[in-house]
């Protein structure tokens, strides 16, 4: 029998978050009848609890999904990701697709098959660059929508795009679409809140078909998503990452991390990458105006950096 976790509120008249989060996802593929379900999984605690889920109701539909981002995903991560799936029973199938057309072929000669982990490891859909070289290339991903300077390509070009190329898993209204869950909660951000505000089923209208994802966990809180974990028996092997970095480090360096993160962050990386790093944001900064998004973060990252060089005593030069 399921866990109790004390002092939650109850839930679509239940009283224990695993049995509501297991029920939605049953009822989500009852009525869309994905022949699987894809679980987009980055390693952190959200996506964590989503998958450990989906895989205790219906292991035998699910096909979990992680992205490791040559230059940018940190082994604390990949270490995660890769001991919650086997706690899991997933089977493991790693891919390091050269191309978009690469990992189609490869998925057309050997489908995704539930129960398993499709490990991709991904370089820049277009260009296949590793993380800082794709920077260098298209500048420094500041979100547009926040700050109006610059466009946050990031997350489509080492994550989406490749998501893009994956098997259609059922149809909607009569043509393929791709059924998925996301570890995406309301409490994230306000922008989250305003996208999901009224449903946990979203339909995306993508270049390729149609994406109709389910947010199992949108009305929960992170101390709800904790509990989870521990019920599932993987709260130890997500923690670790939390308690090096303060934050799952899929994407280790992301533009929007506050100083604290960026500090923590910094000081797991060794030596020679700081010194790479350290020459790629001033290069960087000297594209942008002072006053830009870019420009501040950039000198912010800078003075970060130059204090994590002096505290490990790396060398200078």
């Amino acid at each position: 029998m399921a866990r109790q976790v004390p002092g939650q509120t109850s839930l679509l008249g239940y009283t224990n978050l695993a049995s509501v989060v297991e029920d939605r996802i049953r009822r989500f593929i009852d009525e869309y009848r994905p022949r699987f379900i894809y679980v987009f999984f980055s390693g952190g605690k959200d996506s964590a609890a989503v998958l450990a889920a989906a895989a205790s109701c219906c292991k035998d539909r699910v096909v979990a999904v992680f992205n490791h981002i040559v230059g940018q995903t940190h082994a604390l991560n990949v270490q995660a990701a890769l001991g919650v799936a086997r706690k899991l029973g997933l089977q493991i199938r790693r891919i390091v697709p050269k191309s978009p057309e690469h990992l189609s072929l490869e998925l057309a000669r050997q489908p995704p098959r539930p129960g398993e982990l499709l490990y991709l490891v991904v370089r820049s859909y277009r260009l296949g660059l590793d993380y800082w070289s794709a920077v260098k290339h298209w500048g420094f991903p500041a979100p547009a929508e926040r700050f109006g300077k610059g466009v946050r390509w990031c997350c489509s070009e080492f994550k989406e795009k490749w998501w893009r190329d994956l098997p259609s898993n059922g149809l909607y209204e009569g043509k393929p679409a791709k059924y998925l869950l996301v570890g995406v909660k309301r409490s994230d951000s306000s922008y989250r809140r305003k996208k999901w505000k009224d449903s946990m089923v979203r339909v995306f209208r993508v270049s390729r078909g149609v994406d109709v994802a389910l947010a199992p966990l949108a009305d929960l809180s992170d101390a709800d998503v904790w509990s989870l974990l521990r019920h599932y028996g993987v709260y130890d092997t997500v923690r670790k990452q939390y308690d090096v970095l303060g934050h799952s480090p899929n994407c280790l360096l992301c533009p929007l991390m506050n100083t604290e993160a960026l500090r923590r962050s910094l000081t797991v990386l060794p030596c020679s990458y700081l010194a790479s790093l350290r020459k790629t944001l001033s290069e960087l900064r000297g594209r942008y105006s002072e006053g830009t998004f870019s420009f501040r973060v950039l000198g912010r990252w800078l003075s970060v950096l130059d204090e994590t060089v002096s505290l490990k005593k790396c060398p200078v030069g």
